[in-house]
């Protein structure tokens, strides 16, 4: 339930198979709890020949999950935020390989109405655009609860905070907690606030201190290797850490 966060330095992609093992973990749970869940892929690595590439692929295959192609973003973001507002989600999971790399989020780009884009395609095709200098980019979803998606940071904000409470949960893989959604300054209290459950690998000296965690916490220790990967569990429900 609720958020997961997954940091820490990513060298080998040991993040991000370990937020591909979380996310397998996940869809065992569900299936064994009976729940027909939905799970999207936002992947904005820029390695082609990762080796977890496959594993995606293989899961997509076998219809697990859905990989979000980048044009297809904006939309699959404002149509999930939207319906979490207007409490008619469908069980979701959302995960996000590589936050700092979202390059649509990073620069904040501007979510459009899908009116605004319809009148945009017919131009292209030659037809009058009689609707050239209106602003389509509304923040009502149809007749629903009126909520402001107009661009990234918000359609994610509103997805992170509110998405747990309608069965949509986010799996957020970064590779510093300092950059999360981009904001010029990230408090402990804003991660803590969003995600209940945080994996921490080898990360930066002082990552820890920035997130106010026990200062038995070394993060910059951890080992990487792959046959001697370790990572701290965090769990805000009983405030506790725990070593893998």
């Amino acid at each position: 339930s609720e958020n997961i966060l997954l940091f820490g330095i990513d060298e080998d992609h040991q993040v991000t198979r370990t937020t591909i093992a979380a996310l397998l973990s996940l869809i065992i749970s569900y299936r064994q709890k009976g729940i027909d869940a939905q799970i999207k892929v936002i992947d904005c690595g820029n390695d082609e020949d990762a080796d977890y590439l496959h594993i995606l692929d293989c899961l997509e295959d076998k219809g697990l999950c859905q990989i979000i192609e980048r044009r297809e973003r904006a939309s699959e973001l404002k149509k999930l935020a939207e319906s979490i507002a207007n409490e008619n989600a469908i069980p979701t999971i959302l995960v996000i390989i590589g936050q700092e790399r979202f390059r649509e989020l990073k620069l904040n780009l501007e979510i459009k109405d899908t009116t605004e884009s319809d009148v945009q395609s017919d131009s292209a095709d030659g037809m009058v655009n009689v609707f050239a200098g209106l602003d389509f980019s509304s923040s009502s979803s149809g007749n629903g609860k009126q909520i402001d998606v107009s661009n990234f940071e918000k359609a994610m904000r509103y997805i992170l905070e509110n998405g747990p409470e309608q069965g949509v949960h986010t799996v957020l893989q970064i590779d510093k907690p300092s950059k999360l959604l981009f904001q010029e300054f990230v408090s402990s209290k804003v991660v803590f606030s969003m995600f209940k459950h945080i994996v921490m690998l080898r990360s930066e000296e002082k990552t820890a201190m920035t997130l106010g965690l026990s200062d038995d916490i070394r993060l910059e220790d951890l080992s990487s290797e792959q046959e001697r990967l370790r990572a701290y569990y965090y769990s805000e429900e009983d405030d506790s850490y725990q070593l893998f």
